[in-house]
């Protein structure tokens, strides 16, 4: 992976990551320090808004020993979609937006409003 494939966060995907790492299991909060060292990648050909990380060796590591996973539903341009923001060795690795359905063209980002918990 080349460095110039990454660029900084969004503001609205910076605020959906918060908010989900805010919203999710209690050891989710630890891994907000990284934000600010991160950079993302949109990572998929489908038109889907999922981008993985990359961080920095010297951002904070953070002991979660089975990984974290943050996992919700909600609403981006009118369309069902699923969120899963994951973590593995002690950094955030990827936020995962998708359909239920077939993708007929590109889709942003869920409003934060519309979202709720897979149970």
């Amino acid at each position: 992976m080349e460095a110039e494939n990454y660029r900084p966060l969004s503001k609205q995907e910076r605020e959906l990551i918060v908010w989900l790492l805010e919203h999710g299991p209690s050891e989710a909060r630890n891994f907000i320090p990284q934000l600010d060292d991160l950079s993302a990648r949109n990572n998929c050909k489908c038109g889907c808004p999922s981008i993985e990380f990359s961080v920095p060796v010297e951002s904070p590591y953070i002991d979660v020993p089975m990984g974290m996973r943050v996992h919700f539903t909600g609403k981006a341009d009118g369309d069902d979609v699923e969120l899963m923001l994951t973590a593995g060795s002690g950094v955030l690795s990827e936020l995962e937006v998708y359909t239920y359905g077939e993708n007929e063209g590109p889709f942003g980002l869920p409003e934060i409003a519309t979202l709720k918990p897979v149970a």
